[in-house]
């Protein structure tokens, strides 16, 4: 018994790129290069300096409370039911009890991005 060996079939790379391309167009899958960064063609007039800075979020403190096990499981089936964090939902709840919440810290979905 004597298995022979077959060698790699040739591949035309243009062919395969080609088709390759026609799938992603066709599938409308994203593309994972990324575009150059185009300044703007003048720059803003007044000649004034422009801040361009956002709004910064207030600093944080931790605040610990001990809730009974019923409303802390009606709270988080609530933030999940409606996609936003505890913090959120907490902080909603102040604003309805009057306090006073900047709208810059009440973002919904706190989660980091990585």
């Amino acid at each position: 018994m004597s298995e022979s060996v077959q060698d790699f079939q040739p591949v035309e790379i243009d062919e395969v790129d080609r088709k390759l391309a026609d799938t992603v167009t066709r599938k409308r899958i994203p593309s994972l290069s990324v575009s150059a960064i185009v300044p703007d063609a003048k720059p803003p007039e007044g000649g004034g300096e422009v801040s361009a800075s956002p709004i910064a979020q207030a600093r944080r403190k931790p605040l610990s409370i001990e809730i009974p096990d019923y409303l802390a499981k009606e709270l988080k089936i609530a933030a999940a039911t409606q996609a936003v964090t505890l913090r959120h939902i907490v902080l909603t709840a102040l604003v309805d009890a009057g306090y006073v919440v900047e709208a810059v810290d009440m973002e919904e979905d706190g989660r980091r991005l990585r």
